[in-house]
Parts: C-alpha cells; structure tokens; sequence
C-alpha cells in the first residue's frame, strides 16, 4: 500500500518549478516592504498559525505549526510542519511529518516519513511507520484515545490486580511516540480508586499521571480509612479532576469529602454519593447518611438526584453542575 512518503516522493522531480511557482516576494523579515494585509512573521506568530500561509521566502519563524506550505531560504526554530516544501533553509528543534527538505541544515530535529535530499543533518531522529494513526492530526488521534483507552466505564474501579492496559497500548509499543501519547491520554478517560489499600500505588506513581486524573472514586467505608477530607501528598498537585464518586463511611464524612472535594477540584462537574442503607447492624448511620443527602442539597445550592432504583443494599445520588459551570459550595 502506497505512504504519503512515496506520494511526496514522486514531487521531487518537479521540486524546482513548484518552489518557483511559490515564490512570494512580500514573505520576508522586512517590514518595511510588507504590504498592508501580510503579518509581520517574527511579530505576529499567530496571525500565522491561523491564516495558514502557501509560502515563506527568506523569512524567520518560530514557535508555531504550519502544514502545506514551502519554504525556501528560511530560518525555521521549534516549528511543527506537516505536508511541506522546504529547500535552501536552516532548520533547528523542528518536528516535520510528511515532508521534503532539500540542500538545508538540520539540527536537533525529529523527522517522520520526510524525504532528505543534500541535506547536513545533527543529532535528528528519523522515523518510517506503517501506523495509520501517523496520518491523522494530533487532535484527532486524541479523540481516537479517549474512545479506545476506556478501561472502566463507571465509577467502579477496576482492581490494581485485575487491571490490563487495552490492546491498543500494546501495539503502539513499537511506536515510542505514539505509545507515549496514548499513555498521556489513559489517565483522563479512567476512573482512579483512591482508598487506604490502594496508596501504595500512587506513592509509586509518576506525578504527571496523577496532576492528569479527571475522575477519581474516593472510597472510606471500611474502619481502616483515609483521614476525613485529607488528600495524601501524591495528590497535592492534581486539581484537574472533573467527576468525583464518594463512598463515605459515615454522614459526617460524607459532607467533609463533599466540601473537601469541591474546594481542591476547581473544574468539578459531577459528584456521586454511594449509601449503603439496608444494613440492620448499622441501620441508625443509614438513616444519617440519607439525611445529608438534603443537606448537602443547601450546601451544594443543586438538588440531589436519585441515580437509580435498587432493590439491593446500596443507593446512589448525584449532583451535576449546568452546562459550562462548575460544582460550587456555599460558603466557600
């Protein structure tokens, strides 16, 4: 099956006259003679990224992404450039996917499916892969991600022993960097079980997959628990999480989780509480337990929504903020 390097490769020969054919006098560093409806490209990085210039002749730029475009005589630093042209140039900390580069310096870049010709290279990566999703646009294989990484689709965690990464990770493993894209993803789309039990394994957690966490089951129940509304250290900087799901031991900590939880989570959106209320031996907690059930109803300023009729032990209730808000306590 033919890549879009062999598509690429089939230009070279006609490389000359389509660099010609884009030649653009106006694209260049002097602003003096740039007319007025062309952006001055060291000044205005994202008049650029948006317009999506054809060209840039004898021009410096940085900082931005750029796809289907040549350019010829530049200056090119830290840009990301997909689909282009690029000849007689100095290109240093670039990412280039699908590209041709011709009698240019090459420092310090990383190079996918690009075709090289007369080209001084250093300290570059070059990588030929098969993988479809190479071909998809960075924000498009994120929503790819999200759909295919789902490990758990309730708040029920799965158990760290149970656990297996999708079968996507393991055949992106031949692909360091998409495999390391993905890994970037898994934590926002899962639910993370955070109990007494379990805080081993985030004390050996990497910390940038815990700031990651955008929902997070919470679970107190049993007599040896976590302190009532105390985050362990590993989660001092996660504050992203969207959803919580709480199963408090008693009424008193339900609301101290509950308030403890929407203070730290700025962006929280959704919050379900788990009672467990047909318990003989314990039917007097219960009952407290339904009671702050309305009153976190004033605290929280939304009314309480019963997730779903059982006929089993356990009850859960909900709280979802309006489209575009956030959960929010009274007093806070």
């Amino acid at each position: 099956m033919p890549t879009s390097s062999l598509f690429f490769g089939d230009l070279v020969p006609i490389l000359p006259r389509l660099l010609h054919h884009f030649r653009n006098p106006f694209a260049t560093r002097s602003t003096s003679s740039a007319p007025p409806d062309q952006p001055n490209i060291e000044t205005r990085q994202d008049v650029i990224a948006t317009r999506q210039l054809a060209n840039f002749v004898d021009s410096t730029i940085s900082g931005t992404t750029l796809r289907n475009t040549s350019f010829m005589s530049c200056t090119l630093n830290r840009v990301e450039i997909h689909g282009s042209i690029i000849s007689d140039s100095n290109l240093s900390n670039c990412r280039l996917s699908n590209c041709i580069i011709d009698c240019s310096s090459i420092i310090d870049c990383k190079l996918h499916e690009t075709k090289i010709l007369d080209c001084s290279m250093r300290n570059c990566t070059m990588t030929l892969s098969p993988l479809a999703l190479r071909k998809f646009p960075p924000e498009v294989r994120a929503m790819i991600f999200e759909d295919c990484l789902v490990m758990n689709d309730d708040e029920e965690c799965l158990k760290m022993n149970e656990s297996k990464y999708p079968a996507l990770l393991s055949a992106l493993k031949c692909d360091k960097g998409m495999f390391q894209e993905a890994m970037g993803i898994l934590p926002k789309v899962n639910w993370h079980c955070l109990c007494l039990q379990n805080l081993p394994y985030f004390e050996t957690t990497p910390s940038k997959e815990i700031e990651s966490i955008r929902k997070l089951n919470i679970s107190t129940r049993f007599k040896k628990r976590l302190e009532a509304g105390i985050f362990p250290p590993p989660f001092e900087h996660c504050n992203l999480v969207r959803q919580v799901f709480l199963v408090p031991y008693d009424a008193l900590e339900q609301i101290i989780w509950t308030k403890a939880c929407i203070a730290k989570f700025q962006t929280m959106v959704y919050l379900k509480i788990k009672i467990k209320y047909r318990v003989t031996q314990a039917h007097h907690r219960s009952h407290a337990q339904i009671d702050a059930i309305f009153t976190l109803e004033k605290d929280i300023g939304a009314p309480a929504k019963l997730d779903s009729v059982s006929t089993g032990e356990w009850e859960a209730w909900f709280w979802e903020a309006p489209r575009g808000q956030t959960l929010t306590w009274k007093d806070c």
